[in-house]
């Protein structure tokens, strides 16, 4: 979609050239054209995070994280998304990947990626999905950064497909490696549609793969670059009336909700 000069100075809080000389506009979540809307302008949205996250730890530094995800296809309303992710965070860079579930809600997953695979880009479509209580499909996801330039790269599958990279120059918090890293499910949308289903769409009460979302054999890329499984880890939910998550023996992390009980 093309847009003027004007329109891009009002609304970019980072304009990005890539080395391909593609131009991308980072702007605030709250910020984006898309609610100026007469149908949004009123909404408020407020993501939901059923996450096993990494503990507070100024001395501790992460070089990549990944996780083997279950895939559902939660039931979203327009505007509402659901997703299984992984996150790396440090200052105000994040870099979130895993799959997503929406109807027409629009994710710039561009922002800054390069892509190096023309066969299969970055929002391509996960299939087949899980079935509750029947057959479960699984996928993996690994974000990594290069010790030689420092670039963040995104494989993807069991064979570890490279689907391309986000420059290290675009970040500053993430310009080195990352403070901090979580795995587990997201939900948001207007507070007037009411809750979206995350994972399931079913509160996690068991401990069982089958009736439940889950991430798994979390690892990461430790301070001297080895891959290790994750350690010192916690849940945390936003709202754990409606979002629930739990950890199991330190290698499987079940979320999902809301809660209807």
């Amino acid at each position: 979609m093309a847009s003027s000069s004007k329109e891009r100075s009002e609304f970019a809080g980072r304009t990005i050239e890539t080395e391909t000389g593609d131009i991308y506009d980072c702007i605030d979540f709250y910020k984006q054209p898309a609610f100026n809307h007469p149908l949004l302008q009123n909404h408020s949205f407020h993501p939901k995070f059923a996450v096993a996250q990494s503990k507070s730890d100024p001395a501790k530094v992460y070089y990549g994280v990944g996780a083997t995800f279950s895939i559902f296809t939660p039931q979203v309303k327009p505007s509402q998304y659901a997703s299984g992710e992984l996150i790396m965070r440090s200052g105000t860079d994040a870099i979130i990947v895993g799959w997503t579930a929406r109807e027409k809600h629009c994710f710039n997953s561009l922002c800054g990626f390069i892509s190096v695979r023309q066969d299969i880009p970055p929002d391509f479509v996960l299939w087949p999905v899980s079935t509750l209580g029947e057959k479960i499909y699984i996928n993996e996801f690994f974000v990594y950064q290069d010790a030689k330039n420092g670039n963040w790269w995104l494989e993807v599958g069991a064979d570890a497909v490279v689907l391309g990279f986000w420059p290290q120059k675009i970040f500053g918090g993430l310009h080195n490696s990352a403070s901090y890293i979580a795995c587990g499910g997201e939900a948001s949308g207007p507070s007037d549609l009411g809750h979206p289903q995350m994972g399931t769409g079913y509160y996690p009460f068991s401990h069982e793969k089958i009736y439940n979302s889950y991430c798994q054999d979390i690892f990461v890329v430790n301070e001297a670059h080895d891959t290790v499984y994750a350690n010192n880890m916690e849940t945390f939910s936003n709202d754990d009336h409606d979002y629930g998550v739990f950890m199991v023996q330190d290698r499987m992390v079940i979320y999902g909700g809301p809660n209807s009980y």
